[in-house]
């Protein structure tokens, strides 16, 4: 996830870099009306678009958890302790961490739509091999694996949305780009409950295959949104050369893959410990999920002991947590909405009623749930125990729910 926050950086930083020459004001002009321009599809063309990736990282946050209410069932078949069993579940979330290294970059080189045709069905397979393992250590390898490869539904789904959707428009696309993929753990631990009582733990990584190809068969439709990746082909297909650029004049395919490999590929790294405002709110956003990812783990443990839930109950409990996501996400639009009313209506002598909002502006969702993920995590700490109702630490459940959205 932190690959989200940087996704806008990165590509105001590539057109500082890649900027064409001279005559690019008239290019620019030019693709703003141009038919292969994502911003310029018909609406429903667009909005089937930004489903694809929604439900990519839907697929993704929800493949990690519908593996938690099995957990106990993987412990007794592969004579392991419970400890052992989790492992497969962290393990998951840790290859969100390697993915967009590589598949940002390679999404910038090649386009969007080529990473997501390589990797769901490289997820899928895995996925597969999840199921299909006969002891803990492959199945370790394989859920790490699934992982790295699913991360693109995370990490470039916000530069999708960004391509399709001009600034003024992408309100409520993004928020819900951003909502799936905390729906998805929601979802996977709900249905993997009654999955897991009913057919055993492999069926829950059956269940996350058929979600894979469900998503596969409409993503082979999609069409490229990335501006680099639409020109470059009509380039080669209109036999023209590439245009040139500030820093990469007429290139030999050598120095092509080592510009590849030693900045694009190294761009990320270097910013995230270079930009202190990225670095930090890298690691703050990754404490902050890291703790979504502690919560799924914590709350069947501690429902089932201190209230006694079954295996199948403990799924709703789940619910807070997305009723706190669908809260954010509604936060979001009103306050957006005011933000453009304020646009309009202020500061008419100066910009004819069109007042700009400062970009710090930007924080004030951040800062209504910053102070709300605290609160959330004492609250549920100190009602967790068998004297105070099931209910108040399912409030703060769905309150921290609220919080981490509006600081994503």
């Amino acid at each position: 996830m932190p690959a989200l926050q940087c996704e806008d950086r990165t590509q105001d930083l590539e057109k500082t870099l890649l900027q064409p020459a001279p005559a690019s004001s008239h290019n620019e002009r030019t693709w703003l009306n141009d038919p292969d321009n994502a911003q310029n599809w018909p609406l429903s063309i667009k909005i089937y678009h930004t489903i694809i990736p929604s439900a990519f990282g839907f697929l993704v946050t929800f493949s990690a958890t519908v593996y938690l209410p099995g957990v106990q069932y993987v412990a007794r078949e592969f004579r392991v302790s419970s400890l052992a069993a989790i492992v497969p579940f962290s393990i998951f979330a840790l290859g969100y961490t390697f993915g967009p290294i590589i598949v940002a970059p390679c999404s910038e080189t090649f386009g969007r739509r080529l990473v997501y045709w390589i990797s769901i069905p490289c997820f899928a397979a895995f996925i597969q091999g999840s199921g299909l393992s006969q002891n803990l250590a492959s199945l370790i390898i394989c859920r790490l694996l699934a992982g790295s490869f699913g991360s693109p539904g995370l990490s470039i789904g916000s530069g999708t949305v960004a391509d399709i959707w001009k600034p003024e428009e992408r309100t409520i696309p993004m928020a819900a780009f951003v909502a799936a993929p905390f729906v998805g753990p929601t979802m996977g631990a709900l249905i993997g409950g009654f999955v897991v009582e009913g057919k055993g733990w492999r069926w829950t990584q059956w269940t996350a295959l058929f979600f894979a190809v469900a998503i596969y068969v409409p993503s082979l439709f999609i069409r490229e949104t990335y501006k680099k990746a639409i020109l470059s082909r009509r380039a080669r297909r209109e036999a023209l050369g590439p245009p040139p650029t500030i820093h990469r004049p007429s290139q030999t395919s050598i120095q092509t893959a080592r510009y590849f490999i030693t900045v694009t590929l190294t761009r990320p790294i270097h910013m995230l410990f270079t930009e202190p405002i990225v670095g930090l709110l890298s690691l703050y956003v990754a404490f902050t999920f890291a703790v979504v990812f502690a919560f799924y783990a914590a709350i069947p443990w501690i429902f089932a002991q201190v209230y006694g839930f079954s295996t199948a109950s403990q799924g709703f409990v789940f619910l807070g947590l997305a009723i706190g996501y669908l809260a954010s996400v509604a936060t979001i639009i009103f306050t957006s909405q005011v933000q453009k009313r304020r646009r309009r209506n202020g500061s008419s002598s100066e910009n004819g009623g069109n007042a700009t909002i400062a970009p710090e502006e930007s924080l004030l969702l951040a800062m209504m749930g910053g102070p709300a993920l605290p609160v959330a995590l004492f609250l549920f700490g100190w009602s967790a125990k068998p004297t105070i109702h099931w209910i108040v630490p399912m409030i703060a459940i769905t309150i921290y729910g609220w919080g981490t959205i509006l600081v994503f």
